[in-house]
């Protein structure tokens, strides 16, 4: 039984915050074939959320941004309000720390759609999350191309020619609220 496989893969297919039936269909054949019961994958799923509100609460502020993202990634696992609050009762009480995740370092990215973050209380403009993203070590780009590693986008459901043209070259799209916590920043 192999659950941190799982994780891993599971927080690949939820970077866009959306989980399609295709997504759904290939964790299910991965756990199967990981002899992974049912028991073990809603246990996976509740560490993924408690993980997720440990980041969300490691400044010691729940931003509606962070908590906007807690709901949209539980929903997306077929957990509720309940679990939520678990999830971050838990964090409150323990602060386990939080693992680094995937590095993005070196990366190609590129931006689309009107983004929803705040930082320090004011909209992140296109210049600035291209600035946070220079700093973080990636590369940015102003449009899509088959090099591109990532696209950030403000909606996972964007229909932006950015957004078509990053899913037609199976470019990976990260939401922004998960894009932000993994190059190391809060954002409001």
């Amino acid at each position: 039984m192999d659950t941190a496989a799982y994780l891993d893969l599971l927080d690949r297919a939820l970077e866009d915050r959306l989980i399609d039936s295709d997504e759904v269909q290939a964790l299910a054949e991965t756990a199967g074939e990981w002899g992974l019961r049912r028991n073990d994958v809603e246990q996976a799923h509740a560490t993924y959320l408690r993980a997720l509100a440990v980041t969300a609460l490691a400044d010691g502020v729940l931003t509606d941004f962070e908590l906007t993202d807690l709901a949209d990634v539980a929903s997306g696992l077929g957990l509720g309000v309940d679990e939520i609050g678990a999830a971050l009762h838990e964090a409150r009480s323990h602060q386990p720390s939080a693992s680094a995740g995937e590095p993005l370092r070196g990366l190609g990215v590129c931006f689309t759609g009107a983004l929803q973050a705040r930082l320090n209380g004011q909209p992140v403009t296109r210049e600035q999350a291209q600035g946070l993203a220079r700093a973080a070590g990636l590369v940015v780009h102003g449009g899509v191309t088959k090099s591109l590693d990532i696209l950030v986008v403000a909606d996972p459901n964007s229909l932006s020619g950015k957004a078509k043209k990053a899913r037609s070259y199976g470019t990976r799209i990260i939401a922004e609220a998960a894009f932000w916590p993994a190059i190391g920043l809060t954002i409001d």
